[in-house]
C-alpha cells in the first residue's frame, strides 16, 4: 500500500485484484453501484455498516475487521498507510471452493458453475465477429438465468488458473477485446433512464455528460465505441414496465443497435417470458424486443452436470443420498444447491442419517414448481 493512498483508490485496486466489477462488489455487499462508484471516487465515505459488509467480499481478515472499519471511515488519507489493515495476497482458489454450494444467490464465480455447455457453445457462436446478435435466456423464476448471464462475460474473462481444470476458458477470439455490462432491473435506480444512460456510458468507458438524454446518448455511442460490447439486461421485464423506459427509447436502441455502430453493439436478457410477450403485454410495440432472435429456455442441469455439482462437496456422499438429491431436485440447479448444502452442513456436524432430508425438503418446498416445468429449448 502507498503511503497517503486514500481509501477510495485503495477499494479500486483492492476490487480488481479481485476480479469484480463495481456491480458485482455492490451485489455482494448490498447496496446499490453508485455507492461504490462515490466510494472508490472519494466522493463520500462508506458508513460502519457498508464498511462492515466490505469485510468478506474484500477478503479482509476477521481479526483486522475492526481497523479496516476505521480506517475505511477516516477522512486522513495522509495516516492511510499506518492505519489501514495488512491484507493477505489473493488466494483464487479460497473464494470459489470455501463453499460449494450457494443457496439463493446467483453463481457468480465460474468455478461454482455447473452445466450449459450446449447452451454457451450456441451463445458464444454469434458473438464471435461482429455483427454481435442478441440472446434471449427464457425460464421460470429459479431456473438459473442469472447465473448464465452472469457467466456469459466471467467464463471468456477469468484467467484459466481460476477455473476447474476441465473448463473451457477460450470462447472468443481476442476475448481481452469484449467490453461486457452487466445491468440489473431489480435496482430501481436503472429504471430511470438518464442514470441508466450515463452508467452505460460509462461502463463502456465513453463520456458521460453530467446530464443526458436518448439523443445525446446515440451521439456518444455512435461516435465512440469502439470495442465489441455486450450488454446483458436481467429481470428485463422490470425495465419494459418502467415508465421512464417508454418505447422511444426502445426503439433508439434498436437503431443505434443496428445502424450506428457497425455491429459492435449486443444485447442478452434474462426473463421468464419472451421479451416480446412482455411487451405485447405492456402494450409496448417496440421492434427492440424482435431482435432477440436468439432463445434458449433454461431448464434442467443434464444428469451428467448435476452429479458433478453434487460431487463437488468437499465430503463425498452416499451413493443412495446423490440419487435421492437428483430424484427430488429434478436436476434443476438451485434445487441441487439447497439439497446439497442441507446434506454437507449435516455431514460436516457428523449426522449420518436420513434426518437431514425433512430439513432439505422444507427448504425446496417453496420452488418446487420448478419440477411442473418441461425441459424444452428453442
Amino acid at each position: 500500500m502507498q503511503p497517503g493512498m486514500s481509501f477510495g483508490t485503495w477499494l479500486k485496486q483492492r476490487r480488481k485484484a479481485l476480479d469484480l466489477t463495481q456491480d458485482e462488489l455492490a451485489q455482494r455487499v448490498g447496496c446499490s453501484v453508485w455507492t461504490i462508484i462515490k466510494i472508490e471516487a472519494d466522493a463520500r465515505r462508506p458508513s460502519r455498516q457498508i464498511a462492515e459488509r466490505l469485510i468478506a467480499p474484500l477478503e479482509i481478515a476477521s481479526a483486522d475487521g475492526e481497523q479496516f472499519i476505521r480506517w475505511a471511515r477516516t477522512s486522513d488519507t495522509s495516516a492511510a498507510s499506518q492505519s489501514a489493515p495488512a491484507v493477505a495476497p489473493i488466494a483464487t482458489e479460497t473464494y470459489a471452493t470455501s463453499q460449494p454450494f450457494i443457496v439463493g444467490l446467483p453463481i457468480q464465480h465460474p468455478r461454482l458453475f455447473w452445466g450449459r455447455t450446449a447452451e454457451l457453445v450456441r451463445i458464444y457462436q454469434v458473438w464471435q465477429q461482429p455483427p454481435l446478435q442478441n440472446v434471449a435466456l427464457i425460464g421460470p423464476k429459479r431456473s438459473g438465468k442469472t447465473s448464465l448471464l452472469y457467466q456469459l462475460k466471467a467464463l471468456p474473462t477469468h484467467p484459466p488458473a481460476e477455473l476447474r481444470p476441465e473448463q473451457r476458458h477460450q470462447w472468443l477470439p481476442a476475448a481481452e477485446r469484449y467490453r461486457w455490462i452487466f445491468v440489473d432491473f431489480q435496482d430501481a435506480r436503472l429504471l430511470r433512464r438518464e442514470r441508466l444512460l450515463r452508467y452505460l456510458l460509462r461502463q463502456m468507458g465513453l463520456d458521460s455528460p453530467a446530464s443526458c438524454d436518448i439523443e445525446l446518448f446515440m451521439d456518444i455511442v455512435a461516435d465512440q465505441l469502439e470495442q465489441p460490447t455486450l450488454i446483458l439486461m436481467d429481470e428485463v421485464g422490470s425495465a419494459i414496465a418502467a415508465p421512464e423506459l417508454d418505447q422511444r427509447f426502445w426503439d433508439s436502441l434498436r437503431s443505434l443497435a443496428s445502424h450506428y455502430v457497425g455491429g459492435l453493439l449486443g444485447f442478452a436478457l434474462a426473463a421468464h417470458e419472451h421479451p416480446a410477450q412482455l411487451a405485447a403485454a405492456q402494450s409496448n410495440g417496440s421492434p427492440f424486443f424482435n431482435l432477440f432472435g436468439h432463445t434458449y429456455h433454461v431448464g434442467p442441469l443434464d444428469e451428467h452436470a448435476a452429479r458433478a455439482l453434487i460431487a463437488s462437496a468437499p465430503l463425498e456422499f452416499a451413493a443412495e443420498d446423490v440419487e435421492w438429491i437428483l430424484a427430488q431436485s429434478g436436476a434443476w440447479p438451485s434445487l441441487v444447491q439447497a439439497l446439497s448444502y442441507v446434506r454437507l452442513m449435516a455431514l460436516q456436524q457428523g449426522d449420518h442419517s436420513h434426518a437431514w432430508r425433512i430439513t432439505a425438503l422444507q427448504q425446496i418446498a417453496p420452488f418446487r414448481y420448478l419440477l411442473e416445468h418441461s425441459h424444452g429449448r428453442v
